[in-house]
């Protein structure tokens, strides 16, 4: 199992609200749009000065921001169009917010600030409906218009960076994370990650090691996703030891947590520690956590790689065909009656052979039961086990041609 198989992209998670706060949402009120606007901005102004008079004033997401505040306001003229796009997009009327948010961005007499607004109200409808690809360009025309708050500006520019990492456009979302990092000086934690994990998906495993330790080692309780997309990126850098050593901390961590004990078990496999690996999943087997065939085959498959482990392997497979969990196949009969071969149970090795030939898609397993058969002195019945071969087919027809022969 690849270890980039059990990292999950970091999932978009900013409240769509915060935004609007900024930007001031629209209310149903009476009066004309431009009146509209100024009452709310004179409500955030009253709220602002309490704030300030209880000490309690707002600090700014972005206070060391390299990018000027623009100064830019609605005007009157297209402050209504503002307000019924702000409905819409909260509507989720998606195809509407779209139409009436390139009206107000093609007009040549709007601001930035009314181009910005409306390509981000857009941005938010598709957002809100779920639909990512749709959203993705409005919300890099809200950046490009270069007119909404910074508090508002930058928070589009790290949703423009998930996004992207999402559609795995990860170059992409490397150039926003990183610009939002540098131009903000940001050094939140969820940034790096962003950048880690971008970095991680174009396999510059030394450079998202550099961009996440930082994020998880400096917080306190950090989310296990950070500390598995760390662990990913040891693994794949060949830092196999750190990788299991992260591993063995995200799972002490999170004791009843499944995921971290199976995301160890494959760290311990590729660091070599197949015993290890084999003892962590054993452990989640005998607590009855193991419950998907994948699971199962996996255990099994570490067993069967341990010398003298035949009776764990036999032990395993058995478990997970009573249990319903194995579907019974060529493979797994496969494995079983090898298992029972290498441990001195020829006649179950016969039967578990038995059992997998007919469901195989060519004639090795009949082959190597034709084999067993002959070697246990059953001539008669390894002749039909090797002509069964020959009619499914096989890699080495003069084997199966001449234990038929033999039996004359």
């Amino acid at each position: 199992m690849h270890t980039s198989k059990l990292m999950q992209s970091i999932a978009i998670a900013l409240a769509l609200a915060s935004g609007y706060a900024a930007i001031a949402p629209a209310h149903a009120q009476r009066g004309s749009g431009s009146d509209r606007l100024e009452e709310r901005r004179r409500e955030r102004e009253e709220r602002r000065s309490t704030r300030e008079q209880d000490g309690d004033e707002q600090q700014a997401l972005f206070p060391d921001a390299t990018r000027e505040e623009p100064d830019a306001k609605a005007s009157a003229r297209i402050s209504r169009k503002l307000e019924e796009l702000q409905q819409l997009s909260e509507d989720g009327m998606t195809e509407e917010a779209a139409a009436l948010g390139d009206e107000v961005a093609s007009d040549s007499k709007a601001n930035a600030y009314e181009r910005a607004f409306a390509m981000q109200a857009v941005g938010s409808a598709y957002l809100n409906a779920g639909d990512y690809p749709a959203a993705l360009p409005y919300l890099q025309r809200a950046v490009e218009a270069d007119g909404l708050p910074n508090d508002v500006h930058y928070q589009v520019l790290y949703q423009i960076a998930q996004l992207q990492l999402q559609e795995g456009n990860y170059a992409e979302s490397l150039a926003a994370i990183d610009r939002l990092i540098t131009e903000t000086r940001s050094t939140k934690p969820e940034y790096a990650v962003t950048k880690g994990n971008a970095l991680y998906r174009l396999e510059r495993y030394p450079e998202a090691i550099a961009a996440l330790e930082p994020a998880v080692k400096g917080s306190p309780s950090p989310d296990p996703s950070w500390v598995q997309l760390l662990m990913g990126s040891y693994a794949e850098a060949g830092q196999a030891d750190a990788a299991a050593r992260l591993g063995e901390e995200l799972a002490q961590n999170n004791g009843g947590d499944v995921q971290s004990q199976l995301n160890l078990a494959v760290i311990y496999q590729q660091a070599g520690q197949t015993e290890k690996a084999a003892q962590t999943l054993e452990a989640l087997r005998a607590s009855g956590q193991l419950t998907e065939a994948r699971q199962y085959r996996q255990l099994y498959a570490l067993y069967s790689q341990l010398e003298g482990r035949e009776a764990s392997t036999i032990e395993v497979i058995n478990d997970g065909l009573d249990k319903g969990i194995l579907t019974p196949n060529a493979e797994v009969y496969a494995m079983l009656g090898q298992a029972y071969y290498y441990s001195d149970q020829p006649e179950q090795a016969i039967e578990a052979f038995r059992q997998g030939a007919p469901l195989a898609d060519d004639g090795e397993l009949y082959l190597n039961l034709a084999r067993l058969l002959s070697g246990e002195g059953r001539a008669s019945e390894a002749a039909d086990a090797a002509r069964q071969a020959l009619q499914k087919g096989v890699r080495d027809p003069a084997d199966a041609n001449r234990i038929i022969g033999s039996a004359k």
